[in-house]
């Protein structure tokens, strides 16, 4: 179960941990935590069970569902369709770097969880980057 923050609603979508039905109960702890209660489990037996559903405020409410197939592997940038601006910030927001359309090549040595923002001619997209070693 994830927070949709677009729709400020929830999806169930598949392969989900807490398989909870029928929910009874559902409360918001803060701008990013909830508590979802109660309901029936997968094999329609009721439960009481608890789970406390969170997510970071800056990469958990980016659209992993891209139009087109982009991802990065060595730190080069691989995408299905014609790239005309990528972007790579950190998740303070700072610009790190304005990456060359030609190469498609991540410059940055240094490692960590970063945003790639990719604009296309028909679309913009961001999407959570880790770069390692």
């Amino acid at each position: 179960m994830r927070y949709q923050t677009y729709y400020h609603d929830w999806y169930a979508g598949s392969g989900a941990p807490c398989q909870v039905m029928d929910l009874r109960g559902a409360a918001q702890m803060s701008p990013t935590t909830w508590i979802i209660c109660g309901g029936m489990n997968e094999n329609q037996d009721v439960t009481n069970r608890t789970f406390l559903l969170s997510y970071h405020p800056i990469t958990g409410s980016i659209n992993s569902q891209n139009k087109s197939t982009i991802y990065v592997a060595n730190r080069l940038i691989y995408c299905d369709e014609v790239i005309e601006k990528v972007e790579l910030f950190d998740l303070n927001g700072k610009l790190i770097e304005i990456i060359d359309t030609s190469s498609l090549m991540i410059s940055t040595k240094t490692t960590g969880i970063y945003i790639l923002k990719v604009k296309t001619p028909t679309y913009s997209t961001s999407l959570k980057v880790v770069l390692d070693k």
